[in-house]
C-alpha cells in the first residue's frame, strides 16, 4: 500500500454543512451515495466560474473514481483541472492530474492569468501542464492509461476524426468523459458523436455538463449514474441535487469582486489580442532593420578584414607568450636564471670537488627542476599566500624551504596534504611531495589531488594523450583555460557490474525545454519554403524519399514548391519516375541536367530556380514526415541571423542521433515517426549552434544565399564538403548555423556518390583546410564540448516514455559491492517486462556542499552514462520526469540522508526501499565497533559509539535515525534479503510494510550438495576466506587467528582471496608461512572450507551466495542471516561469536580430524531450505509482483 502522508492539503477544511443538511432534508431519492467529498468547499477556483457549479459532482466523481490519471483537455480555465487536482490531495490519492491547452481557434494565444496560477502554487506540487494542441498533445499519455478526461464543447467542439480517435484510444477499460459547455456558444458535434456512441447524463446547470461512460468496466455506483433505478424523476433528483449544491458553491465562492475581476480579464484579453497585432507589425519592422543593418555589416566587412588578421596574429603570439609566462612571471624567471646561473655552476664545482651536496645545491637543483615545468605557479602561491609576499621572500624558495613541509599547495589542481596522506611513503621517504611528483607519482598515475586525475584526464582528452604531454601541465598551462575538468564529476569508478559504453556530462539546467521559445516561434511570420531535391541514382530511395516528402504536404503551411533536379544519371528507369511525378503531382518543377554536373551544380540550379524563397535542400536518400518544413523554418523565423538549420538523423555526423557520427539505420525498436515525434515533443522550439551545417538536409535563409553567394562548383565539384565552405563563408559574414533538436530526417547516406564516396571526403577535406584552417579546430571542440547532448537525452527520455513499459529508477551508492550486484542482477532479471535507469549519488567533498550523480541508462549500443553537479537532489526532478518513472527503487541512502525523503515527495511516485545494510538506523552502516556486533544500544549508547570514533555522515543519532524511518515507513514495500533484516528493521519502524525477498530465490530452492575433498594425514586442511576483510568483516579477528595457528604449527593453511585494507595489510604481510593472498578465482578452484569471521548481522551475504555455487562447506557465525541461509545443510558449521582465536584454530583442527574419515569427506547431498521456509508468500515476488 501507498502513503503518500507527504502530500499537502490544498482544500479548504470546512465542508458545507448547509448544502448537506438541504439536500439530505429534502428526503429526494436520488439511486446514487451521495459522499461527503460532494459537500467539500474548494481552497482555489478561476475565472470564468461556470465549471465551479460542477465542482461538487467532480469531487463525488473522483471520489467513487478514483483514477489513477486525469486529463483536462482545451478548457477556457483551468477549474476542471483544479477540481481534480484537490480532491485527489484532500482524499491522499496517488493521482497524476494533467492539463492540456493550445488555446486552438479563438483562444489561441490568450492564456487567463488564473490557468498560470495554478501552476505557480507551492501547494499545487502534484500539477502538470502540456502546452500543445489537442491534434498532438495525446501523444504524451500511453493508450489505456487516461481513467477521467475532461474535455471542453466550445474550443474543442470540431475535435473530430482521427485525433479525436487518437484520444479515445488513451481511456482506460473503466473510463469516464466529461464535455463540459453544452449550453456555450460553439459546435455541438463532438457531444453529438460521443453521445451517439456512449451511454451520457447530463446535468444542464453551469452551461451544461455531460457525463459518459466510455469504458466497458465502469464501476457499479457510476454504473448506477447512467441506468439509476426507478423512473425519470430519479434522473431528475440527481440533477436537482447536485445543481443545488453548485450553485450554493458558486454564489459563496463568486461575489461580486470575482465578477469585476473576471471583467478586467476580458478586457485585458482583447488588449493581448492588440498587442499580437502590434508585436507582429514590430517584428516586420525589426526585420527590415536587421536587414539595413546586415548591409552596413557588409560594407564594412572587407573594410575590416585584413584588421580582424592582423588581431588574430597578434592574439595567437599573444597567447604564445601567456604560456610561457604562465609558470613563471617572465621577467622575474630572466631574473632568476641570472641570479642563480653562476650560483649553479659554483655549487657544482664544490660538489665535485669535495663529493658533498650542500643544502644550497639541493635547492638550486631542485628549483631548476621546477623552474623547467609550469607545476609550480607563483602567481597562485603569492596570491594564496600574501604573508609570503610581505615578507618579500621568492615563492618558489619559500615552497621548497618551507610551504611543503606547512602543507600549502604550489598549484590550484596539487594539494600538498592530500598528496601525503593519500600516499605515505612520500613521507618516509622524506621527499618534497611536488618534486617527488614530478620525478615519480606522474609516471606512477598518482592523483596530486581529488580534484585532478591524470588517468582519466588523458581518458577524457585523447589529444593530450596524442601530444604526450604530462597532463597535469596541460591543464596547467592550457587545460583550465579552454574549460576543462580534471576529474570527473562523479566519482563512482568502484562500480563493478555497471559499465557503460559511452559517457558523457551535464549542466542539468540546459536539460528542461522552454515551451515559451516556442509559443513565441509561432506568432513570427513564415514564408514559403522551396524543397530543392537534386537526383543522381538509387531508384528504389528516391521513390521513398520523394513520396515521404508529398505525403508531409498536408502537414506543413509553409511548404512551397517541391523542386526536383534530374542530374543525368545512369538509371532510365529513374528519369522516367521523375517526369510522372512532375506530370501528375501540382506545383511540382522538374530540370533536366543535359549531362551529369553533380550534386553542387544541381544544388545551385534549384536554389535560383526557387526564386526570393528560402529553401531546403533534401538529399534524395532521406525520408521525411510529419510537419517537418514548417518547424524547421520556425526555427530559422526564431533568429534572423539565422542562416542555416539542419535536423537530428541517423546518419548525420555532428547532427546524429544517438550518437555524434555516421550511424548505419533507425534506432533498434523504433520507426521514423516515432524518432520524429520524440524529437518534436521533447525539444519543442530548442536549438543549438554548430560549426557546419549537414548537407543531407539543410534549410538556407534566402537572405544569407545574397550575403555569401551559392555553393562553390569550381572548387567541390560532384560534391562533398560544398556546404562545409558554405558555412564557413557565412560565419565570417556573423551568420548563425543551428541543429533544430525537435526535427529528425532518416538519411540512408552514399547512395549517389557509391564507392566514390571515400575519395571525395579526402578531397574535401584537404580543400577545407587550405580555405579554412580553423574549421577542424571548431568542429573538434564542438565535439568534445557536445552541447547538443542535452537535446538527444531529451529525445532519448522521450523514446523510453512513449514505450509505454513501466519505467523504474534504482538508487545507490557508488562503492559497488553486492549492493550493485543485486541491482545489475534486478534489472536483468526485469528488463523484458520494464526498462531501468540507475542513478549514482556520491558523498558530497568536505569542501564542497552540492551533489554529484551519475545516471546510468541501458541501451541496444551498451548504455551511456551521464554525469552531473547539482546543488540539490531535487534539481534533476524535471530530467528524470521526463523519461515517465512509474516507480522508485531505493537501494541505498547514505550518500543523501537529507535529501532523499524530499526528493521522493518531490517525485511523487511510490518507491521500494531495499535493505542491503543498516545505514539507514546507524551511520556506521554494519551495527559494528571494532570489528564486532555492537548490541545496538540505546541512544545514549550510539551516541558515545558514534563521538569516539565519529562517521563523517553524522554524530547525530537522534536526528540520523529519524530520517532513517522516514523513509522506511513512506515507502511503498520494504524489501528485506532475510527474516533477521525483517525483525531488525521492525523494532525501528513499526509501521513500515516489510517484505521478507531473498536477492536470490533459485539458491534457496535448488538441493546444493557440498563437496569436501578428502584429507591425507599429512595434507593440511586449507581455509579460505573470500573478499575485502575489513575491520566489520572480521580482518583483525581472522588475522589474529592465523598467527596463533602459525604460533603452534597447526595444520591448517590459510588462503586469502581479496586482500586486506592498508592498516592490516603490514600484518598480512609477515604471515607468508601460512597465509597466500589471490585474485580473482574460479569456483572449480576454491578450497574445501569457506570460512566467515565477521561478527556482524550480515543482512545476505552474496559471498556465502558463492561458496554455495561452489558446492564447498562453511564456516559461519550464528548472527544475521547466515542461520536462516544455511538451515539444514550438511556443509555448514557454525562457530560461537564468543570464541577466541584459539577456539577457533581449535575447532577447525577438529574438523580436520574429522574429514580424515573417507565417509565424513564423501559427497553428501544435505537437505536445502525451500525458499517458502525462508521468505513465505514471497517466492515469486521478482517474477510476479515486483513490477
Amino acid at each position: 500500500m501507498h502513503k503518500a502522508t507527504h502530500r499537502l492539503d490544498c482544500l479548504g477544511e470546512g465542508a458545507r454543512a448547509g448544502s448537506e443538511t438541504g439536500i439530505m432534508g429534502s428526503s429526494l431519492s436520488l439511486g446514487i451515495a451521495l459522499t461527503t467529498p460532494a459537500f467539500f468547499e474548494p481552497a482555489q477556483v478561476a475565472l470564468p466560474a461556470a465549471f465551479v457549479e460542477h465542482f461538487p459532482f467532480g469531487f463525488w466523481l473522483v471520489d467513487t473514481l478514483r483514477p489513477r490519471l486525469a486529463v483536462s483537455l482545451g478548457g477556457r480555465t483551468p477549474n476542471p483541472h483544479l477540481c481534480f487536482l484537490q480532491i485527489a490531495a484532500r482524499l491522499d490519492l496517488p493521482t497524476r492530474c494533467v492539463a492540456v491547452s493550445g488555446w486552438d481557434g479563438d483562444h489561441e494565444g490568450r492564456q487567463p492569468a488564473a490557468f498560470g496560477a495554478a501552476f505557480n502554487r507551492d501547494d499545487v506540487r502534484a500539477s502538470e501542464a502540456v502546452l500543445a494542441s489537442a491534434a498532438t498533445a495525446w501523444r504524451e499519455f500511453a493508450p489505456g492509461s487516461i481513467d477521467l478526461l475532461c474535455l471542453d464543447a466550445a474550443p474543442l467542439g470540431a475535435l473530430a476524426g482521427e485525433v479525436l480517435d487518437a484520444w479515445l484510444e488513451r481511456l482506460s477499460p473503466g473510463a469516464v468523459i466529461l464535455v463540459h459547455g453544452l449550453d456555450a456558444p460553439g459546435d455541438a458535434d463532438l457531444w453529438r458523436v460521443l453521445s451517439a456512441r456512449y451511454d451520457s447524463f447530463i446535468f444542464p446547470h453551469g452551461e451544461g455538463l455531460g457525463v459518459l461512460a466510455a469504458g466497458a468496466q465502469i464501476a457499479a455506483p457510476l454504473r448506477a449514474l447512467f441506468d439509476p433505478p426507478g423512473d425519470e424523476n430519479m434522473r431528475q433528483n440527481i440533477q436537482m441535487a447536485f445543481a443545488r449544491l453548485g450553485r450554493d458553491l458558486k454564489l459563496a465562492r463568486t461575489p461580486k469582486a470575482l465578477q469585476t475581476a473576471h471583467a478586467v480579464e476580458t478586457a485585458g484579453a482583447a488588449q493581448m489580442d492588440a498587442l499580437r497585432d502590434v508585436t507582429r507589425a514590430r517584428v516586420e519592422v525589426l526585420a527590415a532593420e536587421a536587414a539595413r543593418l546586415r548591409t552596413l555589416l557588409r560594407e564594412e566587412a572587407a573594410q575590416t578584414a585584413t584588421l580582424e588578421l592582423e588581431l588574430l596574429q597578434s592574439e595567437r603570439q599573444l597567447l604564445q607568450q601567456v604560456q610561457r609566462m604562465r609558470s613563471v612571471p617572465w621577467l622575474l624567471r630572466q631574473m632568476a636564471k641570472t641570479l642563480y646561473a653562476g650560483q649553479r655552476q659554483l655549487l657544482s664545482r664544490v660538489a665535485k670537488l669535495f663529493g658533498v651536496r650542500t643544502a644550497t645545491y639541493v635547492l638550486a637543483k631542485n628549483r631548476r627542476r621546477l623552474e623547467q615545468t609550469n607545476l609550480f605557479d607563483p602567481v597562485y602561491y603569492l596570491r594564496r599566500y600574501p604573508d609570503v609576499g610581505a615578507a618579500g621572500i621568492d615563492p618558489l624558495t619559500h615552497y621548497l624551504d618551507h610551504g611543503a613541509k606547512d602543507g600549502r599547495d604550489p598549484n590550484p589542481a596539487f594539494q600538498t596534504r592530500w598528496y601525503v596522506t593519500r600516499y605515505p611513503d612520500v613521507t618516509t621517504l622524506g621527499e618534497n611531495p611536488l618534486l617527488h611528483y614530478l620525478l615519480h607519482g606522474s609516471k606512477e598515475g598518482r592523483m596530486p589531488s581529488p580534484d585532478f586525475d591524470p588517468r582519466w584526464y588523458l581518458s577524457a582528452n585523447p589529444d593530450v594523450a596524442a601530444l604526450g604531454m604530462d597532463p597535469l601541465a596541460h591543464f596547467l598551462s592550457l587545460g583550465r583555460g579552454e574549460g576543462r575538468v580534471g576529474a570527473p564529476l562523479v566519482d563512482a569508478e568502484d562500480l563493478t557490474f555497471l559499465k557503460v559504453a559511452r559517457r558523457h556530462t551535464l549542466d542539468v539546467a540546459s536539460f528542461a525545454p522552454s515551451p515559451i521559445r516556442r509559443i513565441g516561434l509561432d506568432l513570427l511570420p513564415m514564408d514559403e519554403v522551396a524543397v530543392v531535391l537534386p537526383v543522381h541514382s538509387g531508384l528504389e530511395e528516391t521513390r521513398v524519399c520523394i513520396e515521404s516528402v508529398l505525403a508531409s504536404r498536408a502537414h506543413n503551411t509553409t511548404f512551397g514548391p517541391l523542386i526536383l533536379i534530374d542530374d543525368c544519371g545512369p538509371e532510365p528507369a529513374l528519369r522516367a519516375y521523375l517526369e510522372q511525378v512532375a506530370q501528375t503531382v501540382p506545383d511540382v518543377l522538374l530540370l533536366v541536367n543535359a549531362e551529369n554536373e553533380g550534386f553542387v551544380a544541381s544544388a545551385n540550379r534549384g536554389m535560383i530556380a526557387a526564386g526570393r524563397r528560402d529553401v531546403i535542400l533534401l538529399n534524395s536518400d532521406t525520408e521525411v514526415c510529419g510537419d517537418w518544413v514548417d518547424r524547421m523554418a520556425a526555427q530559422a523565423a526564431g533568429d534572423p541571423g539565422i542562416a542555416t538549420v539542419t535536423p537530428f538523423s541517423n546518419n548525420a555526423t555532428i547532427c546524429s542521433y544517438p550518437d555524434i557520427g555516421e550511424g548505419l539505420g533507425l534506432p533498434a525498436g523504433h520507426t521514423l515517426a516515432q524518432m520524429d515525434q520524440a524529437c518534436a515533443a521533447a525539444n519543442a522550439g530548442r536549438c543549438v549552434d554548430i560549426p557546419t551545417s549537414v548537407g543531407f538536409c539543410m534549410f538556407i535563409r534566402r537572405a544569407c544565399l545574397d550575403d555569401v553567394g551559392l555553393f562553390d562548383v569550381a572548387a567541390f565539384g560532384k560534391g562533398y564538403g560544398e556546404e562545409a565552405d558554405f558555412c564557413c563563408r557565412a560565419s565570417a559574414k556573423a551568420w548563425r548555423h543551428v541543429l533544430a533538436g525537435d526535427v529528425f530526417v532518416y538519411h540512408a547516406g552514399c547512395v549517389s556518390f557509391g564507392g566514390s564516396a571515400p575519395a571525395r571526403k579526402r578531397d574535401s577535406a584537404g580543400l577545407l583546410h587550405a580555405r579554412h584552417p580553423d574549421y577542424e579546430t571548431a568542429v573538434a571542440r564542438w565535439v568534445r564540448e557536445d552541447p547538443a547532448f542535452a537535446m538527444r537525452l531529451a529525445i532519448e527520455a522521450s523514446l523510453i516514455r512513449a514505450s509505454g513499459v513501466p519505467v523504474i529508477l534504482h538508487i545507490l551508492h557508488p562503492w559497488g559491492g553486492g549492493t550493485e550486484k543485486q541491482v545489475v542482477d534486478l534489472m536483468a532479471h526485469t528488463a523484458e517486462r520494464a526498462k531501468s535507469l540507475t542513478l549514482i549519488i556520491a558523498a558530497p567533498a568536505e569542501d564542497k556542499s552540492d551533489l554529484g550523480l551519475a545516471l546510468f541508462i541501458p541501451d541496444a549500443n551498451g548504455g551511456r552514462r551521464v554525469d552531473m553537479r547539482v546543488a540539490a537532489l531535487g534539481d534533476v526532478a524535471a530530467l528524470l520526469w521526463a523519461f515517465g518513472l512509474r516507480r522508485i527503487h531505493v537501494h541505498h541512502a547514505l550518500t543523501a540522508m537529507e535529501q532523499l525523503a524530499p526528493f521522493l515527495a518531490l517525485m511523487n511516485l511510490p518507491y521500494d526501499l531495499s535493505i542491503h545494510d543498516y545505514a539507514l538506523i546507524c551511520p556506521r552502516i554494519n551495527l559494528a565497533q571494532a570489528g564486532a556486533y555492537c548490541g545496538e544500544p540505546d541512544a545514549q549508547g550510539c551516541r558515545a559509539c558514534l563521538t569516539a570514533e565519529p562517521k563523517p555522515f553524522s554524530r547525530d543519532i537522534v536526528r540520523w535515525r529519524e530520517l532513517g524511518i522516514v523513509l522506511i515507513e513512506r515507502a511503498d514495500r520494504v524489501i528485506c534479503p532475510s527474516r533477521d533484516v525483517a525483525d531488525r528493521i521492525r523494532r525501528y519502524a513499526p509501521a513500515a510494510h516489510l517484505l521478507v525477498v531473498p536477492h536470490e530465490p533459485d539458491l534457496y530452492r535448488r538441493p546444493q550438495p557440498v563437496r569436501i575433498p578428502p584429507l591425507a594425514a599429512d595434507i593440511p586442511l586449507r581455509v579460505a576466506v573470500l573478499g575485502i576483510l575489513a575491520e566489520h568483516k572480521g580482518g583483525a579477528f581472522l588475522l589474529d587467528c592465523i598467527e596463533y595457528s602459525q604460533a603452534i604449527k597447526a595444520p591448517l593453511d590459510w588462503q586469502v582471496i581479496g586482500e586486506f585494507p592498508a592498516k592490516l595489510d603490514a600484518r598480512a604481510s609477515n604471515l607468508r608461512g601460512q597465509l597466500s593472498k589471490t585474485g580473482r578465482y574460479k569456483l572449480e578452484d576454491l578450497p574445501g572450507l569457506i570460512a566467515f569471521p565477521q561478527h556482524w548481522p550480515e543482512t545476505y551475504s552474496f559471498t556465502l551466495s558463492e561458496a554455495f555455487a561452489a558446492r564447498r562447506a562453511v564456516l559461519v557465525p550464528p548472527l544475521g542471516a547466515f542461520p536462516e541461509r544455511v538451515a539444514g545443510s550438511a556443509g555448514a558449521f557454525e562457530y560461537s561469536l564468543s570464541e577466541t582465536p584459539r577456539q577457533m584454530v581449535e575447532r577447525l583442527v577438529a574438523l580436520r580430524l574429522r574429514l580424515l574419515d573417507p565417509a565424513s569427506a564423501a559427497e553428501t547431498a544435505p537437505p536445502a531450505p525451500h525458499l517458502s521456509t525462508v521468505a513465505g508468500e514471497n517466492e515469486d515476488f521478482y517474477r510476479s509482483a515486483y513490477i
